[in-house]
């Protein structure tokens, strides 16, 4: 008894020991490593058109990305968040957004959880635009383990510049093309209802029993 008990302590201060490094300077660090490869990659990739997929691929770094198993849930949010700056620095927001000091910016987003994601394991996330209105796009990013979907986030969102915020019709504009917006998936018909011009940004999270992290 005693020494499960003291299993169970060890594990504890263990995952609270990775939850501190992951917070420090380090993660800060990762995470502009990881922006500077998504930038720099970009340079040499092709512009997509904006109904293709835009994949990203991450190792899942043991005591940084993770705890002594699985993937943090503030990871997913970076990972999320550098994929979306994959979307702009590959399609054809790259050279206004470059030039105009255009940023990605998340006003709702909602995530559900299937399975864990592990240490060591290669990440693929891929990201597509899925819709659009006149007031914000909307974002499905998928992570995938070999294949294997681990959790689905839709998010939605709008491009800010140095005089504000842009809806889809001024980017559009600005970049002097026009482009149909797909049609709306029928699982985020309610979910764009609830909510049909947000202003305050804010997450809603769907995790199974507390499983993310």
């Amino acid at each position: 008894m005693g020494g499960a008990i003291g299993e169970i302590a060890l594990i504890r201060a263990s995952n609270a020991l990775a939850a501190a490094f992951a917070r420090s300077s380090y993660l800060r660090s990762m995470y502009r490593l990881r922006f500077l490869r998504v930038m720099l990659q970009s340079f040499w990739s092709r512009k997509r058109a904006l109904h293709e997929n835009f994949p990203l691929t991450f190792w899942a770094i043991p005591l940084l990305d993770t705890d002594v198993s699985r993937l943090f849930t503030q990871t997913y949010a970076q990972y999320m968040g550098l994929a979306r700056w994959n979307l702009v620095f590959n399609s054809e927001f790259r050279t206004a957004a470059l030039q105009r000091g255009w940023t990605p910016v998340t006003t709702r987003e909602t995530i559900t959880y299937r399975r864990s994601i592990k240490a060591f394991e290669r990440v693929r996330l891929v990201t597509r635009i899925v819709h659009w209105n006149a007031h914000r796009f909307y974002m499905e990013q998928t992570f995938m383990v070999r294949g294997d979907v681990r959790a689905v986030c839709y998010v939605e969102g709008v491009v800010r510049g140095p005089k504000g915020v842009l809806s889809p019709t001024d980017v559009f504009r600005e970049l002097g093309v026009q482009r149909v917006a797909p049609s709306l998936p029928e699982e985020l018909r309610r979910w764009v209802a609830t909510d049909k011009e947000p202003s305050v940004p804010r997450t809603e999270t769907a995790s199974p029993g507390g499983f993310a992290g």
